[in-house]
């Protein structure tokens, strides 16, 4: 049986694979809120450290970072502004050279400027990693796509 071609293969994009020189790390959302606030996840201890040992890989080879955080209204019931909530996991917090970038919406590319600091940064690939996927990061990658296609 033969194996179905992607949309690339037809076209003639070759295969894109990122590596820590040649990307940049995108973190989304990976907030307190989602540990101990009204959103908790399952699975938090374990998705942390996953993100955190990205994030140690992409220092170590002293690559692009950004975080991107959510921010609500002041009295939100969810991220709360000036609550532990609202902050990223202590073991995330950024440090010196990393942009951090605070959305509004669920896709990091409106209304924020990830675009110029992607484009500043020169690279043509992401790699995604943060919290609620079928829609945060999910509409991050859509919003990628539909900018560097």
């Amino acid at each position: 049986m033969a194996t179905a071609k992607s949309f690339r293969d037809l076209i003639g994009v070759p295969p894109s694979t990122a590596s820590t020189s040649n990307s940049t790390l995108i973190i989304i959302d990976a907030q307190n809120e989602y540990a101990e606030g009204k959103l908790q996840v399952s699975n938090v201890a374990e998705s942390r450290k996953a993100i955190a040992s990205l994030l140690e890989k992409y220092r170590a080879a002293k690559g692009n970072i950004v975080h991107v955080v959510h921010v609500t209204p002041e009295g939100a019931p969810v991220f709360t502004p000036g609550t532990r909530l609202a902050q990223e996991f202590d073991e995330l917090t950024p440090k010196d050279g990393e942009k951090i970038i605070q959305k509004h919406y669920p896709g990091s590319f409106t209304g924020t400027d990830l675009q110029e600091t992607l484009d500043k940064a020169g690279n043509k690939r992401i790699v995604l990693t943060g919290y609620m996927k079928t829609l945060l990061v999910t509409e991050t990658s859509l919003g990628w796509v539909q900018r560097s296609w």
